[in-house]
């Protein structure tokens, strides 16, 4: 949880807990919740901001008390400006986050009948009008926080309301052997799912239990995990309301594929199987070296494998037909510096859509300024190296547009985060992202992604020295791989239980492990070779991707 959002909770938890005869219990609270979210040193850090702004706060609400203002009236105009203040701060889904947290806090300051007081009902529409939370998003926090018995009604209202379990008659996800009910919200901006078990059970959500008081986001690249059951990924969820929402599914399958530079001499990439899925984002990882930008061509169809093939729909990609499906957004840019970026965007529109006229291929143009957030830079020339006139985060944004505009169905980006600042590359991850909440399939090869970027992946593919594949999964996943192979202790715990941050450079510094001599310095010589990491791929990996391809083909 970052500190802004913490800052923010501490701000409304106080002015909730300014109540008759809530002090107390209102510093209990906050204490619980503390513990059970921070490492112990930080638990008295927020402990203090917090009575610092029941001292502030309280202060202030008293001293116009005196003054002859009635209390109530005061502490919801501290309320609202409290709120307009952290308002500026927050992305919508960090709005959503606050505002559960803000109606946890709340239903534990209950008092012992259970009901809401008139100015608990207040403060919760007043934060949520500030934060614009719609009517029907409040009820279904509300209801996820209050009273669960009823989720079942707000699934036939809301679109984003559904449950996962084992019971069709619920609607939803239906999972067999599911027998602890989850109740679920997408976000409606931000695509995360809320989620709040319905009951006694051990569902675990990316190897933690979910605490059946509390939501918990279900955000892209986690995975619940049920007791006897197959897991559910964070995908299977987006794929179900891209069902729902009637967006074509399509499938990429890559059997046995192998290729040489020089046959039979020079081999660039090893035997690889694997598939992805319309709405997935894949990262593909490795050194340099390990054939990323091979594979890259061989998925664009602009290189025919040497053995195997690639398919998507079952049609070959090197298929004109297949091809016209396929983008691909290559490291070095092929822009024109004399012309401004709307022009650059506009002429690739006309080349792509010929038989359009300029009109149509204009509107074309506007919208993926829009979506890119290219539109305030739209009449700035592109400059070249010497002459820089946009940067480097807006001219990696113009390289997308330039393939996104004829509309692909499956998105290819070389290293789109190289020479970015580390905020410009989240950035760009979550544009990459957003695209597959409209079914878009996008593989990114990324060299050093942060834990953030590495979380947002519904799918990673790692390959080693000599292009040999050593890992296809999903990304929590391949941590717990790489630490069960060299025995490390805990090898499941691959995420900070407090804030859930992960470190997805332990991969390549297992995967690198050096022999040591007496002295203990490196001997140059990896302790595994990138052979004997394809052998434990070939061994635990492919199985898996063959049951989950056959899996798939039965359910198309």
């Amino acid at each position: 949880m970052s500190r802004h959002i913490l800052d923010a909770l501490m701000r409304l938890f106080a002015l909730i807990t300014l109540r008759e005869e809530g002090l107390e219990k209102g510093r209990e609270v906050v204490a619980h919740f503390l513990r059970s979210r921070l490492p112990k040193g930080a638990v008295t850090e927020w402990l203090s901001v917090f009575e610092g702004y029941l001292e502030t706060q309280g202060g202030a609400i008293e001293s116009r008390e005196r003054a002859g203002l009635k209390r109530t009236a005061l502490r919801s105009t501290k309320v609202l400006r409290t709120c307009t203040d952290i308002n500026r701060d927050l992305q919508a889904i960090e709005k959503a986050l606050v505002f559960l947290r803000m109606l946890e806090f709340e239903h534990a300051m209950l008092p012992s009948s259970g009901e809401q007081d008139g100015l608990g009902r207040e403060l919760i529409d007043l934060v949520a009008d500030v934060f614009g939370i719609r009517e029907g998003e409040k009820r279904c926090y509300e209801t996820l926080v209050f009273d669960t018995a009823s989720w079942p009604v707000m699934t036939q209202r809301y679109h984003e309301a559904f449950l996962i379990g084992d019971q069709p008659q619920l609607g939803g996800v239906v999972k067999a052997g599911w027998t602890t009910a989850l109740a679920c919200f997408r976000h409606p901006e931000s695509q995360v799912v809320f989620v709040r078990p319905l009951g006694a059970g051990t569902v675990q959500l990316n190897g933690e239990p979910l605490d059946p008081n509390r939501t918990q986001p279900f955000t892209p690249g986690s995975t619940l995990r049920h007791p006897g059951t197959a897991p559910l990924h964070f995908v299977d969820i987006q794929r179900s309301f891209m069902e729902e929402e009637n967006i074509p599914e399509l499938a990429l399958e890559i059997n046995e594929v192998s290729h040489w530079f020089h046959y039979p001499e020079k081999q660039a990439l090893h035997p690889f199987r694997t598939q992805a899925r319309s709405g997935m984002l894949v990262g593909v990882m490795g050194a340099s070296g390990s054939g990323k930008s091979t594979l890259l061509n061989l998925l664009a169809g602009t290189e025919s494998p040497t053995f195997g093939n690639i398919t998507l729909d079952g049609i070959p990609v090197a298929d004109e037909a297949a091809r016209s499906w396929i983008g691909l957004v290559p490291q070095e840019d092929h822009l024109l510096p004399e012309l401004t970026v709307g022009e650059n965007l506009f002429y690739a529109a006309r080349l792509a859509f010929a038989d359009e006229n300029r009109a149509q291929c204009q509107q074309r143009v506007e919208a993926c300024l829009q979506q890119l957030g290219l539109w305030e830079a739209r009449d700035l020339p592109v400059g070249d190296a010497l002459h820089k006139t946009i940067s480097g985060g807006q001219r990696k944004r113009l390289n997308i547009a330039m393939e996104l505009v004829r509309g692909p169905r499956v998105l290819l980006v070389d290293e789109p985060t190289s020479g970015l600042s580390s905020k410009d590359s989240e950035l760009l991850m979550d544009l990459l992202k957003q695209m597959t909440y409209n079914g878009t399939l996008v593989i990114a090869v990324i060299h050093q992604p942060s834990g953030d970027i590495f979380r947002s992946f519904d799918a990673l593919w790692v390959l080693d020295h000599g292009g040999y594949p050593v890992f296809t999964g999903r990304p929590l996943d391949a941590l717990t791989h790489f630490r069960t192979i060299v025995n490390h202790f805990e090898a499941d715990k691959v995420a900070c239980n407090m804030c859930g941050h992960v470190n997805p450079e332990q991969i390549f510094d297992i995967i690198d492990v050096p022999v040591l001599d007496g002295r203990g310095k490196s001997t140059g010589q990896r302790r595994i070779s990138p052979k004997e990491w394809n052998d434990f791929y070939n061994v635990l990996l492919v199985p898996k991707v063959e049951e989950e391809m056959s899996r798939y083909s039965k359910d198309d």
